[in-house]
């Protein structure tokens, strides 16, 4: 299922998984200092130049593919960065 989610970047980055080396992801959140759940955007490729562009506390809205969630976050995969 594709959802557009609007947040605040919490971190930009590229995964230190070896088999996912080449994967770039942003986490986003709601901006709260105490928020221990995040959003696991994986950026499709013509979202990762964009990224670049975003810091910490940033407003973004991403459109991505929702997988599932894990202990930390909720995973979106595919994601374009839409604003």
């Amino acid at each position: 299922k594709y959802l557009k989610v609007t947040g605040y970047v919490d971190d930009v980055g590229q995964s230190d998984n070896i088999f996912l080396s080449d994967s770039y992801y942003i986490y986003i959140d709601d901006g709260n200092d105490y928020n221990f759940n995040d959003i696991r955007c994986s950026l499709n490729d013509e979202s990762i130049e964009k990224a670049a562009s975003f810091k910490p506390g940033d407003k973004i809205v991403i459109i991505g593919r929702c997988e599932g969630f894990s202990i930390t976050s909720v995973d979106m995969y595919d994601c374009t960065i839409v604003k």
